[in-house]
């Protein structure tokens, strides 16, 4: 998913993952250090810019994402 997702910067998304490797949602591949991933390097600073922007997750679960919400605010405030 990371090398599809991200190509050549997948390394980076990995590199900052700090044991961030859960998964943000069941059934879905999109995983914690993501968040940080966007939060650090593409500016991302509300939830929804993760959700429906970066992985797509709103528009693909709703409910998925709903769930998910709360878990990357925290990881966009830096938990």
């Amino acid at each position: 998913h990371l090398s599809s997702a991200y190509g050549s910067r997948a390394e980076l998304v990995v590199a900052g993952a700090d044991g961030l490797l859960g998964r943000l949602a069941p059934g879905f591949p999109y995983i914690e250090a993501e968040v940080r991933y966007a939060r650090d390097h593409e500016l991302a600073i509300y939830p929804d810019d993760v959700l429906a922007r970066r992985t797509r997750l709103s528009f693909l679960d709703r409910a998925a994402a709903e769930a998910a919400r709360g878990r990357v605010a925290e990881l966009l405030a830096g938990a």
